[in-house]
């Protein structure tokens, strides 16, 4: 079967975590939901389908009015000139040891990734951590760039995992982080088709037109068969148009009206017009009525 392929972007729905819903006891807060996104994107009825997804951008905004505010000059002074990797580290690790969650100046963030498991999801060693402080100010955090990669590596998501976040310290009235992020992606499918329904309707009808279909966009075929003894008016309307019976085509006892795979057999002679508008008429309304007397009508029809 031949495959299809959809591209499609999108922007991962904003995440914030406040004081109100903080999630504790270490449960972690799912970030992105790869089989989420998935779905969001995936054709109606498509079939064995492949995902390719790639993260954009992730970012953390946060501002954290409750923690204890550290001075400026507090901060490690870090020369980028003169300062090596190691010196840098080493004066990153004191001032965290320092200021932490511990001393109530700051949260501690973890990312994890949860990989779908028999019982559930189950989790992964975490991609990195990070403290954040009151700045006195919005902060921002670059998360993809180098906290789920390094230099600029490409990120790709799988529908069998998610990203997810542990929150280490108690967030305060008016802290707030909010993760927002965006993706592009591909999807290969095969094309798959909505499963036919079928409904079938038998009654006695009248010189009195009745409604006995109504409007169906997705209606494929139609069996229609005068199933009593008197002729059958039928006509196929806009919902509400007018119905006339002298105007309108005859099904004779026994005869059949039949419309599938885009044909119409009807035992009597017809306009070729019939046959062009026969997409536009199988939708609408089918109204019956009988010349004269009572009779009895059995429809069956077919749709998505």
């Amino acid at each position: 079967m031949t495959k299809k392929t959809r591209k499609f972007t999108g922007n991962i729905y904003p995440v914030e975590i406040t004081e109100s819903n903080q999630t504790t006891n270490g449960v972690l807060i799912d970030l992105i939901d790869w089989e989420r996104i998935l779905n969001k994107h995936l054709p109606a009825y498509a079939k064995n389908p492949e995902l390719s997804i790639k993260l954009e951008l992730f970012q953390l905004n946060y501002i954290l009015p409750s923690l204890t505010k550290i001075p400026t000059a507090n901060y490690p002074y870090i020369d980028e000139a003169t300062d090596t990797r190691l010196d840098i580290q080493a004066k990153t690790h004191e001032f965290k040891r320092k200021y932490n969650v511990t001393s109530g100046h700051a949260i501690r963030i973890v990312f994890y990734e949860d990989a779908v498991g028999q019982e559930g999801f189950r989790i992964t060693p975490a991609f990195a951590e990070e403290y954040l402080y009151n700045l006195g100010q919005w902060g921002y955090l670059n998360v993809l760039d180098p906290y789920l990669v390094k230099d600029s590596e490409v990120f790709l998501g799988d529908k069998d995992r998610k990203i997810a976040l542990f929150v280490e310290g108690e967030l305060g009235v008016g802290d707030r982080l909010v993760f927002r992020g965006a993706y592009s992606g591909e999807i290969e499918y095969e094309e798959g088709f909505p499963p036919v329904k079928e409904s079938a309707v038998e009654r006695e009808i009248t010189t009195s037109p009745v409604s006995l279909l109504t409007n169906r966009t997705s209606r494929i075929g139609l069996y229609l068969q005068n199933v009593g003894s008197a002729d059958i008016a039928f006509r196929f309307i806009q919902s509400g148009g007018a119905f006339s019976v002298r105007s309108a085509p005859i099904l004779k006892p026994g005869q059949t009206l039949t419309i599938e795979h885009g044909k119409l057999v009807y035992p009597e002679k017809h306009p070729s017009i019939l046959e062009g508008l026969l997409p536009h008429w199988i939708n609408l309304t089918l109204m019956v009525a009988t010349v004269r007397g009572s009779s009895r009508v059995l429809s069956q029809e077919f749709y998505f």
